[in-house]
């Protein structure tokens, strides 16, 4: 934090919406979608400490609940797409050939839409749930994971490591994830942050 406070201040703030996200339930004073509409909007004060919209709604209580909605939406998200991406990536990386050529082509399909009305395409045919839209982010966030993954297998394909465990007779599921993975381990966490 002392050499980049920036990114220390970001931690710290993303560290308190996720402890708010969490227990939110427990301080929120009232519950977030009741209306009483004789405390239309009112001014912040000890009873509303954010004030209220105009149904009588607590602000107070439906940002708590919206952060933990933003924050499951978004881990989610984030963790389901990368994952599926460097593994998809590895896999495309140690194969290579007509595997790899055709694997990135879907990729370079999937990347080739604008990620807002990709993500809108989605969710207009499967349906407006979090689940389907979850599934449209992660979809979206696939050819970046898969970019970067690929080249580190590319790079590790032909260390010595690699053949010896092909020599020994080792499958390459046993390969990608037991040899492969670890060594993409820093750039899966990098890229999961972003």
């Amino acid at each position: 934090m002392r050499e980049k406070p920036v990114g220390g201040i970001a931690a710290l703030i993303l560290i308190g919406l996720m402890v708010i996200a969490v227990i939110g339930p427990f301080i929120t004073p009232y519950d977030f979608i009741e209306q009483d509409m004789a405390s239309r909007l009112e001014a912040p004060s000890w009873q509303h400490w954010m004030g209220t919209d105009q149904y009588g709604r607590d602000l107070f209580s439906r940002i708590i609940a919206g952060a933990q909605l933003a924050l499951l939406i978004g881990v989610s998200s984030a963790f389901i797409g990368k994952t599926v991406g460097t593994i998809y990536g590895m896999v495309s990386g140690y194969y290579g050939g007509k595997i790899d050529t055709v694997m990135q082509r879907i990729s370079d399909t999937l990347q080739a839409f604008p990620n807002l009305i990709l993500i809108i395409a989605i969710v207009a045919v499967l349906g407006g749930s979090i689940g389907n839209l979850i599934f449209a982010i992660s979809l979206n966030m696939i050819p970046a994971a898969n970019r970067v993954a690929r080249s580190v297998t590319l790079s590790l394909k032909g260390q010595q490591f690699i053949e010896a465990a092909r020599v020994v007779g080792a499958k390459p599921s046993h390969i990608i994830f037991k040899h492969l993975f670890p060594n993409t381990l820093a750039p899966y966490i990098i890229i999961l942050s972003t």
